[in-house]
């Protein structure tokens, strides 16, 4: 006998007969591997792959590795593995029982004929090179042949895939044919070392479907001694199948002709019982152990099984008992009409197949991580989460269980819905996933567009869109800004007719080119800006279809309009996707390469990210999945302010994640408010109603970081991207992109609808009838007056405004008292919002900005700025459809000249006025919170109305 090396409370078995199911490089960092009460190891290819996807045990040998392959790369890994892990096991090798030895998966992948699998076997176990390692095989009759072969040629065999007694017989024929051709050579046999794999509980887990189907059939047809006999074989038959082959086992190797191997040296092959983990809640943990515990026989423990061994006890009846009961049980089986030889070769013909599933998984793994590990991108973001770390690790766990990942770049839209007919529309709005690398935006035509914007020397590009439409191009022109030799932006998404004439005081027509953006191509405000400056150019004696570029989707008006009107060139966009999510589009792209901006660079960024979030990354290293979870998780907790810092260099980047964030997740009375634009603040300035990211330029010169790290201290949860330079905003397009995706998943909406935006167009268009039918816009009276500024709020509110002012005494005027107490009714985790539609000029955006700073300050509530119509297709979704925290003003103004539309029977003024009062009656319908002040004719002497109601609330909280 060998010493037992066993621990004093593991009776039975003992430690050289134990197998691990479980190998990888955290397992053996972990601890020494004789801490484990087993004696040998065996790869598991799902923990495995779940190591590399999911631990950082090999990112530094993934980084580092030179295989150009994942496949490659993968096999360097596993033999790096099995080598240590034989040096760490060779004090234990003992050649007689298998114990001592790691045993590795051969891939199939590449080697699909017998002579490749062949070869591929040789020159794993050359490459790992340690003589207590074995090489998994199935015990495929195609097989044998090459099997024999390697254990001729010296190579340790581990057989898999059996399930029946043929083909254990046919394994241990195949074993010792190689013995005896070693044996005619003289070669030594006590080298070669062999393990069959025969499983257990797998086959129970078939027959006793059929089983079950046999009790059913035999129930209608009342045949209750069929009943009997069925269920009295459950559970009983893996035992019986491999108490069968245990008996062959001793007859091969109690015969005479293994005494001739083994008097030259030969070791006998040993049977590893596999899958013998219980199945049945009603069998006990350690059944097939029980039942199976013969002293010859090994058994491979999965890692749940571990504390099971601790208190075992040995009782050799129930072994005793099932062997003896093994052939009757065999031959009822038979008489109930279960061929198990036809069970077995089903389960082989489903090993096969999930075996190469499951390495095509790991390699897949293998890819994903390596392509994540070389962008860096997960290295160069940081969270502290505190409290809410172990939230959004469940979280992850959950989306990951659901394949959320890889369901999603399956374009499976049951991640969003039950419904088929929106399943329909959101596999519509998906085509962004591939986008960066599938060619769709031709490069070759970006090029030809900016080659030819030089060639033109247009002095500006006047960006015509709303929304999502245009918003990149404004993004990346106020992060690059203005290139050598190209045209500056003006982006133009405002119906306000100053805003309008403030463009044409900027720009010389005849050295200027309008790009018209618009996906659906009928949306208003687009058409009109369209309609006015063509006319404007033809008033300038231009040929006016020389100055005009449009971009949509294929057969829209807008389209229509281009051919009608002699456009200069017309780009067609995928249609499959929003408008917020055609970042990386011809809406995005065009412009940047009319601009002269390295727009290869940009989308190359992209596409590192897209592979970084691609579909074989793991949850925890996927960058988009794991910014999206934390967004949801902690938005369901409460902190649903997504506070968006950046250096300055890259701040344009707040403005267009804002109105991604607001309009995918603002609907069904959930949402996150994305809080962009301002300063940091002062940790005494927030609540604690904030996520704090942190969008870093590696290199920037003024980072927030002091302040930020100021946050971070007081408690705020803080999510902190670096970026290596502005080109990786490109990288940030599509990550933000993902996590849009993955926030709807986690607050169970769908990110690709914005139902409200449409209700506010509705609205506007039937206040345009209105006004074209009876000559005016249906008007209301002011509920006070002061100074020429008029608020105007519904009768409920007006008087509680009043009530307010009087019972809080604010030392100012009533409109400005009146206004203090609105502010005040932002509650704990509201919001403020001002809903300006005002020109966007940079006195009234200074004046709105402080009001912004000092209401944070003041009143520790976030507070968001739009300008209208501008947010309507944006923050707009959100104010109107999100959760109900919104504490709103809408300003308006006497705007001081109509401007007409042409082929339009209104003017601008009209326009915004019937977009105001549009989204005022859809947040009013909505039961919002919102007045409207109207500031007059003068709008800074207005506003200076809702400076003394900051400076009033100021005044109390002294």
């Amino acid at each position: 006998m060998f010493e037992s090396n066993t621990p004093a409370g593991l009776h039975l078995p003992d430690r050289r007969r134990l197998w691990f199911h479980d190998l990888s490089r955290a397992l053996l960092a972990a601890q020494p591997l004789d801490a484990l009460p087993v004696s040998s190891f065996t790869t598991h290819l799902v923990r495995l792959e779940r190591a590399i996807g999911e631990g950082n045990a090999y990112d530094a040998a993934l980084e580092q590795s030179t295989p150009d392959d994942a496949h490659s790369c993968f096999q360097a890994l596993l033999a790096e593995d099995a080598r240590c892990a034989a040096d760490a096991l060779r004090p234990r090798f003992v050649p007689e029982w298998a114990s001592g030895v790691v045993s590795v998966d051969l891939s199939p992948l590449r080697a699909e004929t017998p002579a490749q699998r062949l070869e591929a076997a040789r020159q794993l176990f050359q490459a790992i090179g340690r003589p207590n390692v074995l090489i998994k095989l199935p015990a495929q009759p195609s097989l044998l042949t090459i099997t024999e072969q390697l254990l001729y040629e010296g190579v340790n065999v581990h057989f898999t895939h059996v399930y029946s007694a043929a083909t254990y017989e046919a394994a241990a024929e195949c074993y010792l044919r190689a013995l005896e051709r070693r044996a005619l050579e003289k070669l030594p046999l006590n080298g070669v070392i062999s393990v069959v794999s025969f499983h257990v509980s797998s086959l129970d887990a078939v027959v006793d479907r059929q089983l079950q189907n046999n009790i059913r059939a035999a129930q209608t047809r009342g045949e209750l001694a069929r009943v009997s006999a069925n269920a009295e074989l459950l559970g009983k038959i893996g035992v019986a199948n491999a108490n069968n082959v245990y008996r062959r086992s001793r007859d091969v190797y109690n015969s005479e002709r293994f005494a001739r191997l083994r008097a030259q040296g030969a070791l006998p092959q040993r049977l590893l019982w596999t899958d013998i983990a219980p199945i049945s809640p009603l069998q006990t943990p350690t059944h097939y152990l029980d039942c199976l515990n013969h002293t010859e026989a090994l058994l491979l423990i999965e890692p749940t099984m571990l504390d099971k061994l601790a208190d075992y006890e040995q009782d050799a009846m129930p072994r005793t008992a099932a062997l003896r009961e093994a052939p009757d049980i065999l031959a009822r089986l038979a008489a109930v009409g279960i061929d198990l030889d036809l069970v077995a070769r089903q389960l082989v013909s489903d090993a096969d197949e999930m075996y190469g599933e499951a390495f095509a998984k790991l390699i897949a793994r293998v890819d994903g991580k390596r392509k994540l590990l070389s962008s860096g991108f997960m290295r160069r973001q940081t969270l502290v989460l505190g409290q809410y770390q172990k939230p959004v690790e469940t979280e992850l766990q959950r989306l990951r269980s659901q394949k959320s990942i890889t369901r999603t770049w399956a374009c499976d839209a049951s991640l969003w819905t039950d419904s088929p007919t929106v399943a329909a529309q959101i596999q519509a709005r998906l085509g962004w996933l591939r986008l960066p690398t599938d060619g769709r935006i031709d490069r070759e035509v970006l090029c030809a567009a900016r080659a030819e914007s030089q060639r033109a020397g247009w002095q500006h590009i006047v960006m015509l869109g709303m929304g999502g439409a245009n918003i990149t191009a404004e993004t990346l022109y106020g992060i690059f800004g203005q290139q050598a030799g190209f045209p500056a932006l003006i982006t133009l998404d405002s119906t306000d007719p100053t805003a309008i004439r403030d463009v044409e005081s900027q720009i010389d027509f005849a050295r200027t080119c309008f790009i018209v953006a618009s996906k659906s191509g009928s949306t208003l405000e687009t058409l009109a800006m369209l309609y006015y400056f063509y006319q404007r150019c033809v008033e300038q004696g231009l040929k006016a279809g020389d100055h005009f570029i449009a971009i949509t989707d294929p057969e829209t008006r807008l389209a229509e309009e281009a051919q009608r009107l002699g456009f200069r060139a017309v780009y067609y966009n995928p249609t499959d996707m929003a408008g917020r999510y055609a970042a990386l589009s011809y809406f995005g792209m065009l412009p940047a390469a009319m601009l002269g901006l390295d727009f290869e660079k940009v989308l190359d960024r992209a596409a590192e990210m897209a592979l970084a979030c691609g579909a074989n990354v793991m949850g925890n290293n996927h960058p988009g999945l794991w910014l999206g979870t934390v967004m949801g998780v902690l938005a369901r907790r409460g902190l649903d302010k997504l506070t968006l810092i950046t250096s300055p260099e890259i701040a344009a980047f707040g403005a267009w994640a804002e109105q991604l964030i607001a309009e995918s997740s603002g609907k069904e009375d959930k949402g996150v408010i994305p809080i962009s634009g301002g300063t940091v603040g002062l940790p005494h300035d927030y609540s604690d109603d904030r996520l704090i990211v942190y969008l870093r330029l590696e290199n920037g010169a003024q980072n927030p970081d002091q302040a930020v790290q100021m946050l971070q201290e007081a408690g705020h949860p803080v999510v902190t991207l670096n970026l290596r330079d502005v080109y990786d905003i490109g990288a940030e397009f599509f990550r933000w992109q993902f996590a849009a995706a993955t926030l709807g998943m986690v607050l169970g909406i769908n990110p690709f609808d914005e139902p409200a935006v449409e209700e506010s167009k509705h609205n506007t268009q039937r206040l345009l009838d209105t006004y074209v039918a009876q000559g005016a816009l249906p008007h209301s009276a002011p509920a006070y007056t002061e100074d020429g500024v008029s608020l105007f709020a519904d009768d409920v509110t007006a008087a509680l405004l009043h009530q307010l002012r009087v019972q809080q005494a604010f030392e100012t005027t009533p409109l400005s008292g009146m206004l203090a107490a609105f502010l005040r009714l932002a509650r704990s985790g509201d919001y403020i919002g001002f809903l300006a539609y005002l020109p966007p000029r940079a006195e009234y955006i200074a004046q709105l900005e402080k009001f912004r700073r000092q209401l944070r300050h003041v009143l520790q509530r976030a507070v968001t700025l739009g300008f209208g119509p501008r947010y309507l297709h944006s923050t707009g979704q959100l104010h109107k459809a999100g959760c109900d925290k919104g504490v709103f003003i809408q300003l308006t103004v006497d705007d001081p000249e109509p401007l007409p539309i042409p082929n339009m029977p209104y003017s601008f003024s009209i326009l915004k006025q019937a977009q105001a009062e549009g989204d005022y009656e859809a947040l009013q319908s909505r039961g919002r919170r919102i007045i409207r002040l109207h500031l007059g004719a003068e709008p800074l002497v207005g506003l200076r109305k809702i400076e003394a109601a900051v400076e009033a609330l100021a005044a109390k909280r002294k």
